[in-house]
């Protein structure tokens, strides 16, 4: 007798698509490792305009035929979000809230949203226009050991959410152009100590909005065009119940390997600093780079 519950199962070329009960995962030709691709169904919520993600993504899967198990190597196909349903009608936006690690003891739900320490890229796109349910406060983080490299274009372009950090992990290498753009994540942006980021690409965090202080990690060498164009960084947190703020400060972490600001980099940008030091090491500052951007005593 034949069901719905038959698993899914499509060849393209080399490559194979599989599904569990929350993702759609593809078999990345000629290894162990499979990338998450889409949301294998649309998750229920509070009600049916908040369709809402209760899990995280899991390090390993295995496949429903064939029981062989596949470490999850990455997040995204490169083109689209993950993190949309796509009905036959119409895209539905899924709100992520994780899941729920607050012990006995915490007065309030604490969730999170893991990114696992086998996922090696997010890639273009992965994240874009996601909402990370700050109904809530889930927090999106990685995990101590994260083997993260890559952060593609527009991976959290136009990403909402709320929580107290967002660290880059220090396994990361490139951070692509616009990845960041025009994100609200209302968090304190850190790099983790000893990152070895050479290049903050392109737009990368241009127009988006965090809180707290800013450090360029000393690894970076090169900061390319508008990278921190109308980058908006509060002293204290900004949310829907603090509706003012004052502004945080920009360093560069001593020992710093920066040569090149390149033009707008830092344009637009009302910084609290009363000093801003530029590296020793700093032989190139583009057309620009700080245009419209303020000293100001706090």
């Amino acid at each position: 007798m034949l069901t719905n519950k038959k698993p899914i199962v499509e060849n393209f070329a080399n490559d194979s698509i599989f599904s569990d009960d929350t993702f759609t995962y593809s078999i990345i030709p000629d290894t162990n490792t499979v990338r998450v691709i889409s949301l294998s169904k649309l998750p229920e919520g509070p009600d049916q305009h908040l369709p809402t993600l209760n899990t995280e993504i899991p390090s390993s899967v295995k496949h429903p035929i064939s029981a062989k198990e596949y470490s999850v190597v990455a997040i995204g196909d490169g083109t689209n979000p993950v993190f949309v349903y796509k009905s036959s009608t119409k895209d539905i936006f899924v709100y992520i809230k994780g899941i729920d690690i607050s012990s006995l003891e915490d007065e309030n739900p604490n969730f999170t949203f893991t990114i696992p320490s086998s996922v090696k890229r997010i890639e273009s796109n992965s994240f874009k226009k996601c909402n990370i349910n700050y109904i809530d406060g889930c927090s999106l983080t990685f995990t101590p050991d994260s083997q993260l490299e890559f952060i593609g274009s527009h991976a959290f372009k136009e990403c909402y959410g709320e929580q107290e950090k967002l660290i880059i992990p220090k396994s990361v290498k490139t951070i692509d152009r616009f990845a960041f753009q025009s994100s609200y994540i209302s968090s304190q942006l850190e790099f983790e100590t000893g990152i070895q980021l050479e290049t903050i690409s392109e737009r990368a965090f241009a127009s988006s909005w965090f809180y707290g202080n800013v450090t360029i990690p000393k690894s970076v060498k090169v900061i390319e065009p508008y990278a921190f164009e109308n980058f908006t960084m509060l002293s204290s947190k900004f949310t829907k119940k603090l509706k003012q703020s004052g502004l945080g400060e920009l360093f560069f972490e001593p020992g710093s390997l920066l040569t090149t600001i390149a033009e707008g980099a830092f344009s637009n940008i009302p910084f609290n600093n009363v000093n801003l030091y530029i590296p020793l090491g700093v032989t190139t500052i583009n057309t620009d780079a700080f245009r419209n951007s303020h000293l100001c005593a706090s």
